[in-house]
This record gives structure tokens, C-alpha cells and sequence, in this order.
């Protein structure tokens, strides 16, 4: 396991952003905790560009908060439903209404279809007026009966039950809602991240803390998983023919390590950050990864107390490049987190200050020799910046007041139902697992529809393939090998 306690640096600015939106989005911040402590014996996906326990702390925390908020709103809509139960059950109504109007499913409609549902829904309101009304006027037998009753219940002024019930449930949606704010701004202007309260919980987070910095991606579905989406792809297979050039030939092709060429297209990339001004590419690391089937069994090499171990030492990952297999594959990961250098004027005023950006490109590189055939390999991911609204909140509505005070039965209970389904798991620490990364918490929020972030991850993947084209020609020349075929046969970038 890596070290879970490295020096403590300052947070960068995904870091930061991502703290404030699991408080932003309780949705998220159930995502984020369901991801990384439902399963204790799940891997967790190398992190690039942020720090992951800061920000499963914070969605502990936000989780937390909004469960205490939920069970002091539900108190509440028992007490109103206690007091005046017909008027309780019209606003909640209410705000099923409003919250069904605001979700993402209907804003996200075309206009004829949100016509539509208001239509539905007058039309059901109507409808279900007009059939308590038919109902009352039959059972009305003569001039003062039922449907005399009905209207002058209608008409007649709320008792004070009902001003009771309402004054409960306008002041604790209004003082819950003030409460969380107040413990949520508490919470994100304190100088360290929130400890978790429970014991079991802060042990997986330091496992996830450790995790993180790993080289081991632990997938079934995804090797390259929390890298982003693929952006570009390909791989080439060239058979290895020696140059007749009449000369010493240092080895044949049949004898050459697969290490070797690992280690000349990882010192070519690692040049591509070295020096300052357009000499180098701003931040640019080159790290080896490992790609692992994430299904595994008791007594697994890659497991520790059924735990999967993430970090590989260079030994073992030469071991995997001498000899590759289905369920584990080496590649070099090239990394670039665009940090924008200030820009100045020959004279040395300044234009524009340096930036710090969250989106960052991934290029995987897998090259192997076998049967005299050299295999390359290129796969290049990008996450985008993280969209505006997980940092940015949205102004306060005040029919959030009422979908909150609607909804937080429900939240309640489908909180309560899913810690009984955590705690009702038995793990076989001996049997077959699944130990396998579902996603990467990057990934729940990128901006897809950043422009200029796009068109320069394009340039730095062009970049690199370059880079690992000339490597690979120039290690071939080097033994007196054909590289023009190798060079034909690679796709032109487009």
C-alpha cells in the first residue's frame, strides 16, 4: 500500500471545487460515498489533478447534514399531520407538484412536452375537484345535507389546528434550511476537512487516502477507468526485419527486451517536460500503470486481506513487460494538468496571470515485442474542467422550501434502507470478488461543453503521438531495424 500520510500540500483548484459540490449536490455526494465505502473491498481508481480524501470527507460530511436535516423535517410533517392532516396532505401535495416541475427531467424537455404535463396536471386537479363535488352532490338528500356541508366547509375560515400546522411547517422548513446552510459554510471555511465520525468509516478512508496514489487500476469493464472519456485510439502490430546495412548488428530481432523499448519511449515522453518557456510541456508527468481484471479470488498475489493492493514496484511492472497476459497490462501513462505560465510582454508587464486548470489529458502507451513482432499501442483520454455549477450555487428558489420539506420523508427512508443493506452484507473473504472500480469521482463533473479546453487537449495528444511514433522509429534504427513500415502503418491524425 502506498503511504497514506504523504506531506501535506496545499489543495488544488479541483480539490477545492469538488469540497464545495458535494455540499452543492446532494446527489453527488451520495455518488462519491456509495463509491468509495459501500464496498470496502472495492479498488479505488488512480487520482490525477485532486486529492480524494478531502472531498470523501466533505460528502460524509454533506451526507450527514442532509440526513440530520431530513429526520428534523419529517418530525415536523408528523406533528402538522397530527394537528390538521387534510391540509398537511394538500401542501405536500404541493410540493411533490413543484419538485416534479423543477427536476431535471421535465426542464430538460422540449417546451411541447413541459405544455403538456401542465396541461396533465390542471386537468387532473380539475378532474379530481370536480369528482369530490359530484360525489358530495349525490349524497345530498335535501337543502342543508352533505353538499352544504362541503361548501361551507370550503368556505369557512382555517380553525387553529390548520394555522398551527402550517406555522410548523413554514418555520421548520425555513430554520432547517438556514441550519444546513449555516453548518454547510461552517463546514468548507474550516482549515482541515471534517473527520468522519464513525470508526469503520475513517479506516476506508484512509485505505482510499492510500489508494489513490497508486499505479494498479482494478477494473473489469474499463482499464483506463476515471481517466475520462476516449478521445483517440489505435495500435499497430509490425513484423521486426533487419536492415541490410553491412554492418555489426548489435542483436537480432528474436533477442531484443521489451523493456528496453518501454524505457526509450518513457525517456522520450519524459523529455517532453523538461526545460521552461516552449521548451516543455506544463504539467507533464510519466508514470507506469497497471491495468488489472478486477475479479479475483482468495489468495490472490494482488490481494491483501482481500483488499487489492494499487501500487506496483518497477520490478514487478518489468516482470508484466516481459511477460504480458489477458488480465494484466502495463502501459506508461503520460498525464498533462494544463497549468496555464503567466503571460507577459517582452518588457515584462504582465498580460495575462497563470491559471491553474482542473481538466487534464490522459495518454496510455502500451508497447510489447513478441515473435519478433513489435506491438504499439495508444490510447488517449480527457477529462473536461468541472462544470460551473458544482462551485457556483444557483440562486435560492423558495419552492426548494417546500420540495425539501416534501421530500425529506422519502430521503429519509431510502437513507435508512440502504445503510440496512450495507450492513446486511456478508463478504467472503475467501471466495471470488469483484473488486473492480466502478468510476472515477472525476468523472460525475466534467463539462463536456468547454470549447477551448477541448481544442488544447487535442494539441497535446498530437503532441505525445508524435513523440511515441519518432521514440519507437528511432529505438528500431538503433538496432538496425525497419522502421518504415512501422511508420506507414501508424493512422494519420486527423
Amino acid at each position: 500500500m502506498p503511504d497514506a500520510s504523504p506531506a501535506r500540500r496545499s489543495p488544488s483548484t479541483t480539490t477545492r471545487r469538488l469540497c464545495a459540490a458535494v455540499h452543492l449536490d446532494s446527489g453527488l455526494a451520495e455518488r462519491v460515498v456509495a463509491e468509495l465505502t459501500d464496498d470496502p473491498r472495492r479498488a479505488v481508481a488512480p487520482s490525477v489533478g485532486l486529492d480524494l480524501e478531502p472531498v470523501l470527507c466533505h460528502a460524509l460530511r454533506a451526507r450527514l447534514l442532509g440526513t440530520v436535516r431530513d429526520a428534523f423535517l419529517t418530525v415536523a410533517v408528523v406533528v402538522a399531520l397530527i394537528l390538521a392532516p387534510r391540509t398537511t396532505a394538500a401542501v405536500l401535495l404541493l410540493g411533490a407538484v413543484a419538485g416534479l416541475c423543477r427536476s431535471k427531467a421535465v426542464r430538460g424537455a422540449p417546451p411541447a412536452g413541459r405544455a403538456l404535463l401542465a396541461a396533465a396536471l390542471v386537468f387532473g386537479l380539475v378532474t379530481a375537484v370536480g369528482a369530490v363535488l359530484t360525489v358530495a352532490g349525490s349524497t345530498a338528500a335535501a337543502p342543508g345535507g352533505e353538499l352544504d356541508r362541503v361548501v361551507a366547509a370550503v368556505g369557512a375560515a382555517p380553525g387553529g389546528r390548520v394555522w398551527a400546522a402550517l406555522a410548523v411547517l413554514a418555520g421548520c422548513a425555513v430554520a432547517g434550511h438556514l441550519a444546513h446552510l449555516w453548518w454547510t459554510a461552517t463546514t468548507l471555511t474550516a482549515g482541515t476537512h471534517p473527520a468522519p465520525v464513525r470508526a469503520s468509516t475513517a479506516r476506508r478512508v484512509a485505505v482510499v487516502a492510500a489508494a489513490q496514489r497508486g499505479n494498479v487500476a482494478f477494473s473489469r469493464g474499463d482499464p483506463f477507468v476515471g481517466a475520462g472519456p476516449p478521445v483517440r485510439a489505435w495500435s499497430v502490430a509490425v513484423a521486426l526485419r533487419a536492415i541490410d546495412s553491412g554492418g555489426y548488428r548489435p542483436r537480432s530481432p528474436a533477442t531484443l527486451d521489451p523493456v528496453l523499448l518501454r524505457r526509450h519511449v518513457g525517456q522520450a515522453l519524459q523529455g517532453l517536460g523538461d526545460g521552461t518557456g516552449h521548451h516543455g510541456v506544463p504539467g507533464l508527468t510519466v508514470t507506469s500503470y497497471l491495468a488489472a481484471d478486477g475479479v479475483r479470488g482468495g489468495g490472490d498475489p494482488l490481494l491483501e486481506d482481500g483488499v487489492p493492493l494499487p501500487l506496483a514496484s518497477r520490478e514487478a511492472v518489468d516482470a508484466v513487460v516481459r511477460a504480458p497476459q489477458e488480465g494484466l497490462r502495463h502501459y506508461d501513462r503520460v498525464v498533462i494538468v494544463p497549468r496555464a505560465r503567466a503571460v507577459t510582454t517582452a518588457e515584462g508587464r504582465p498580460v495575462v496571470p497563470p491559471d491553474d486548470g482542473d481538466g487534464h489529458v490522459s495518454v496510455f502507451v502500451h508497447t510489447s515485442i513478441e515473435a519478433s513482432v513489435v506491438y504499439v499501442e495508444l490510447s488517449a483520454h480527457v477529462l473536461p474542467p468541472v462544470r460551473t455549477a458544482c462551485f457556483v450555487p444557483a440562486p435560492v428558489v423558495h419552492l426548494e422550501l417546500l420540495t425539501q420539506l416534501t421530500a425529506a420523508p422519502w430521503r429519509l427512508t431510502r437513507t435508512a434502507a440502504h445503510r440496512l443493506r450495507t450492513l446486511a452484507r456478508r463478504p467472503d473473504p475467501g471466495g471470488w470478488h469483484d473488486h473492480s472500480a466502478r468510476l472515477g469521482i472525476r468523472d460525475l463533473v466534467g463539462d463536456p461543453t468547454a470549447a477551448l479546453p477541448a481544442l488544447e487537449a487535442t494539441k497535446y495528444v498530437k503532441i505525445v503521438e508524435r513523440v511515441v511514433v519518432e521514440a519507437v522509429a528511432d529505438f528500431l534504427e538503433r538496432y538496425d531495424l525497419d522502421a518504415t513500415s512501422f511508420r506507414a502503418e501508424v493512422p494519420t491524425t486527423r
